[in-house]
């Protein structure tokens, strides 16, 4: 346990470091790179590490009666390849990791943003870890989180469509980034129009459930399970939507930000994520949808920092600092990620 702890410590402070020596250059892909050795050639690291592994041999086995084929058919074709190919298993998953850090990459450069607190926001607030649990809907985030940044500098709506569709015959669920686009437009009523939809679906699913007419086989979207998955989340949704609540305060009635639509719009969004979690934690697989909006938390930081004041930068980097190693370290003492263990470094 305590060699895995040193390997992911260790691995993360040199992606940190290359991240911060190549932040403005063509190397840039360095610290991504290292991110595809950890957790691409991983075996058996995550709690949905053996799902895909079945998934894989099922569908070289022929058996292809399941959602990937029906819901999810890219997904589906993209594992029937790597089959086809005889690859295995491990370089089947090696792929997706790939084309998912990639997509983060081409993402950075689609925006005027902080490379640094870029990576570090997305290492700490869980979505290095979280995406080993959701290989397919980490694929389908990026993808969507891609399309936004895309159409905010393009303005091409039927592209920001079509990778939509692309990633939501990945992860079905990607097909939330529809309601994303509005946010674009008008960032401030589309969150207060999420605010209040929660609220009103927080009160129907509660007395829905309690009317006992959900069947069993639905009870996985309802039951609070994504506390397990994600290694705990305890009352941390609660403290993020109060220091969004502070964030919102200061940088928009004191210091004025309302004057800089990139900065509202990306607070919208990224405040709009922590609500959902909030909100959802008690609604099991819903909880999921929540990622479409949280991954903007790594945009928000790494582009508010350019219109911060030196006094204010320390402060933002201080907050970053202490709060990201508290949740650094619940990442990488948790069991599902123990121990860790590579196809080249073997067992830690």
């Amino acid at each position: 346990m305590y060699l895995s702890v040193f390997f992911y410590t260790a691995s993360v402070v040199l992606v940190l470091f290359s991240a911060w020596i190549f932040r403005n250059r063509y190397f840039s892909f360095i610290p991504i790179a290292i991110i595809i050795f950890i957790f691409g050639l991983r075996v058996d690291v995550g709690t949905d590490y053996q799902n895909y592994v079945d998934i894989y041999q099922r569908i070289y086995l022929g058996d292809t009666y399941f959602l990937q084929e029906k819901l999810e058919p890219i997904f589906y074709y993209f594992t029937l390849i790597f089959t086809k190919l005889g690859t295995g298993s491990e370089v089947y998953i090696l792929f997706t990791v790939l084309f998912t850090y990639v997509m983060l990459w081409l993402t950075s450069k689609k925006i005027n943003l902080n490379y640094f607190i870029f990576i570090y926001s997305f290492i700490i607030f869980g979505f290095l870890f979280s995406f080993n649990n959701i290989v397919k809907q980490g694929i389908s985030i990026v993808l969507v989180l891609y399309a936004f940044i895309s159409f905010s500098n393009d303005k091409i709506i039927i592209k920001y469509l079509l990778i939509l569709a692309v990633a939501s015959f990945i992860h079905y669920s990607a097909l939330i980034g529809v309601f994303l686009i509005f946010f674009y437009f008008y960032p401030v009523l589309s969150f207060l129009a999420l605010a209040a939809s929660l609220f009103s679906f927080s009160f129907f699913i509660d007395i829905v459930f309690a009317s006992g007419y959900v069947p069993n086989n639905l009870h996985g979207y309802f039951m609070n399970i994504e506390k397990n998955v994600q290694g705990g989340l305890g009352m941390r949704p609660v403290f993020e939507v109060l220091i969004f609540l502070i964030l919102f305060i200061y940088l928009f009635l004191i210091r004025g930000f309302y004057k800089h639509k990139e900065v509202l719009l990306y607070f919208s969004v990224t405040f709009s994520g922590v609500l959902l979690n909030c909100m959802l934690i008690d609604y099991g697989y819903f909880i999921r949808l929540a990622n479409y909006f949280y991954i903007f938390i790594i945009i928000f930081f790494s582009i508010v920092v350019f219109y911060l004041s030196a006094y204010e930068k320390f402060f933002l980097y201080a907050f970053l600092l202490l709060y990201g190693s508290m949740l650094f370290y619940r990442n990488i003492t948790s069991e599902q990620y123990l121990p860790y263990s590579n196809v080249f470094l073997g067992v830690f």
